[in-house]
């Protein structure tokens, strides 16, 4: 996981959090059939804290942002993946050690 503290102090797992907000702005996006709601969510209301409700909109959007943050670790863990399995082919391509 790639843990995040929002500014008001609470940790979540990078990929969760994200995917918290991606799906609290799918529900809030209207449909073309729907009717415009009364209350208009804005990005203040979307982009809260699981936890408190604090506004986190700036925060999340800004350089170097969550995406920034989960695309450097998404590319350690496929170094490290690549790094693994080539170690274990080599391991397996050698002779067995006789003793």
């Amino acid at each position: 996981t790639l843990p995040l503290t929002t500014p008001c102090g609470h940790s979540f797992c990078g990929y969760c959090l994200r995917g918290h907000m991606d799906a609290r702005q799918a529900a809030v996006q209207p449909s073309k059939s729907s009717r415009p709601s009364r209350r208009a969510a804005t990005a203040s209301t979307v982009l809260a804290c699981p936890k408190c409700g604090d506004s986190i909109a700036q925060w999340f959007n800004s350089a170097p942002g969550v995406d920034s943050q989960l695309e450097a670790a998404g590319t350690r863990a496929s170094r490290a993946v690549a790094e693994a399995e080539a170690q274990l082919a080599t391991a397996q391509a050698a002779p067995p050690q006789v003793p």
